[in-house]
Formats: C-alpha cells, sequence, structure tokens
C-alpha cells in the first residue's frame, strides 16, 4: 500500500521548497521483509520532469514492534477495521488515536472527545458508508508503515500554475502502486508600486487562478499594525491594478507565507523591521 500523505505547502511562491510525504505500508509481520523500489516525480507547468526520489528500500515496519522485552504481542493481531468496528469501539479509538491523527479531524480535544462518544454509541458501522471508518483507519495505520520524504525547489523565475507529482512503488511481486497529487506555485509580481494618485500593477505569471489578500493597514503608530484585509483573484497570465492608500499595503499569497509590497510604504516597513532584527 501507498499513499501520498502530505504536500507541505500546497501552495507556494517561486525560489520556495515543497516537502512530499509519502507513505509505504504492509500488513505488518514479524518475519516480513519486503524490498521494494519507491521513485517520485515533479511535472512542472511546462512538461518539464525532476526526478525528487529514486531508491530501492526494505520495508520493515514491523521493527519498531521488537523490544528488548519481545515482539509486541499487538503486531501480531492488529487489523485497524476491527479496532474501529469491534468491540469496546470507542476506547480503541481513544487509545489507538495519537494526537496528531485527532488534529487531522480538524477538532479541538472536548470536540474529539464528544465525537468518540457519539461513535461508540451510535455504533460505527453506521459510518462505513460515509468513508468514515476507512478513514479512521487509515490514520491507524500510520505508526506500522515506513514513511518517506522528499524536496522540491522551485526556481526563483519559475512560472505558476499547477505542479504534478507521481509516486511510484514497485512491490516484490512486480505489482506498481501510482499516486497522483500536485501542488500550486504562484508566481505573482508588482510590475509598478503604488504611487500617489497611481495603482499598482501586479501580474500573474501562472496557468492557474491565484486567490490573495490585499491587507492595507491605516494605524501604524503601534508595534503591530492595525489593517484591513480584501479578498483578491488573480486572472491567469493577467495584469491589474490595485488602488491602495499612503499607508503600508501588501498582496499575500501562497497561504499567507508570501508578502508582496504594493507601495514603498510597506517596503519601508519590512526593511525597519529587518534592521531591528539585526541591530
Amino acid at each position: 500500500m501507498a499513499d501520498l500523505m502530505s504536500i507541505f505547502p500546497k501552495h507556494l511562491s517561486p525560489g520556495r521548497t515543497v516537502t512530499l510525504h509519502c507513505r509505504v505500508g504492509q500488513r505488518p509481520s514479524v518475519s516480513d521483509l519486503a524490498p521494494i523500489h519507491i521513485r517520485g516525480t515533479v511535472t512542472s507547468p511546462t512538461g518539464k520532469v525532476t526526478v525528487v526520489m529514486d531508491r530501492s528500500a526494505l520495508l520493515s515496519p514491523f521493527l519498531r514492534h521488537i523490544t528488548p522485552d519481545g515482539v509486541d504481542p499487538d503486531l501480531l493481531r492488529f487489523d485497524p477495521i476491527h479496532h474501529l468496528i469491534g468491540e469496546s469501539t470507542s476506547q480503541a479509538l481513544l487509545d489507538q488515536l495519537t494526537l496528531q491523527s485527532l488534529a487531522a479531524l480538524g477538532l479541538d480535544k472536548k470536540s474529539n472527545l464528544e465525537l468518540m462518544g457519539a461513535l461508540g454509541k451510535l455504533g460505527l458501522n453506521r459510518f462505513t458508508e460515509t468513508g468514515l471508518i476507512r478513514h479512521l483507519a487509515s490514520l491507524l495505520l500510520l505508526g506500522i508503515s515506513d514513511h518517506y520524504y522528499a524536496q522540491y525547489t522551485v526556481e526563483p523565475d519559475a512560472d505558476g500554475g499547477e505542479y504534478g507529482f507521481l509516486l511510484e512503488v514497485t512491490h516484490p511481486d512486480g505489482r506498481v502502486s501510482l499516486v497522483e497529487d500536485s501542488f500550486f506555485v504562484e508566481a505573482v509580481e508588482v510590475t509598478e508600486i503604488a504611487k500617489p494618485n497611481q495603482p499598482a500593477r501586479v501580474i500573474n505569471r501562472g496557468d492557474a487562478v491565484v486567490y490573495g489578500h490585499i491587507v492595507q493597514a491605516f494605524e501604524t503608530n503601534q508595534p503591530v499594525l492595525q489593517a484591513d484585509a480584501q479578498p483578491v483573484t488573480l486572472s491567469p497570465r493577467k495584469t491589474i491594478a490595485i488602488d491602495v492608500s499612503d499607508e503600508p499595503a501588501w498582496l499575500i499569497v501562497a497561504e499567507g507565507t508570501t508578502q508582496i509590497p504594493l507601495n514603498a510604504s510597506a517596503q519601508a516597513t519590512l526593511d525597519a523591521t529587518a534592521r531591528r532584527a539585526s541591530a
């Protein structure tokens, strides 16, 4: 079994690095040692293919269950589906799900406990049609799988758009598992900064729509700026005009990690922050 657990970040700017997290697993056994081959490639919008992972490995998730005291007995009978729909379902969930797994459900601790209690009372088998059982089972498999990571750095002058990721895992029996996903490079830049009575001009150099925010400061006499924000949509290969005041203003894209100054005061604010940090 092969899964692409995550691509982080899903949206990034040119020059930044994305991390690709893959999980490869099988039903664990104290004797199975499976030779596999893992290959991962990234394809840019222009069709350029870059190999980011190409290695042979031994699939050996059982090793972490062998301790100085012997083999963990839970390894021999572990079945995530049984854990979820068998006896003592609610307690099994609380025992097996880690905080990281619970966080993946997007709920706080109190909500998680309420969810576990509700599922236990209703009977989890009622949720099988919604895919909830399979989702939770996948979370339980995290601990009995091998995890592999690769990184891909986007070229600083790269065009934006959708980048495809293909994971290929060749198993001992010759079977090949394929998993596909994608991430987005948001190549946005200011071609003209705003000036008095003149808007800033911003271009999207990619083939995909970019969703961002315009952040306009209105109170700058405090260490933490007070600002308003409004969403903005940048169409592929288009230039738009953005009206801002003389107070610092930025265009925020790439999941909030890229802040593009729209006027001189915004750049001055960032420069002053850098000077304070290096003082």
